[in-house]
């Protein structure tokens, strides 16, 4: 679902939550982008492996690429 759905006043009629636009929205992802970035760069070791996933949508594909890190003995 794009992020610009959130100005489409059908879904706005369907949900129990104040409105918010999507340049607002775009605004506070990219805020809480950069609070994830630096925790996970503050608490992840030199030393990662990358795993890859992937599913599909119709004929839409997506693939997830993650770093996998141990912290405590779990893994992150």
């Amino acid at each position: 679902m794009p992020i610009e759905e959130v100005d489409n006043e059908v879904t706005r009629a369907m949900s129990r939550w104040n409105p918010v636009s999507s340049k607002t929205l775009k605004k506070y992802m990219a805020l809480v982008e950069r609070e994830v970035e630096a925790a996970i760069a503050e608490e992840m070791p030199e030393s990662i492996g990358v795993m890859f996933d992937d599913r599909s949508a119709g004929s839409t594909y997506y693939v997830g690429i993650y770093a996998v890190y141990m912290v405590d003995d779990l893994a992150q």
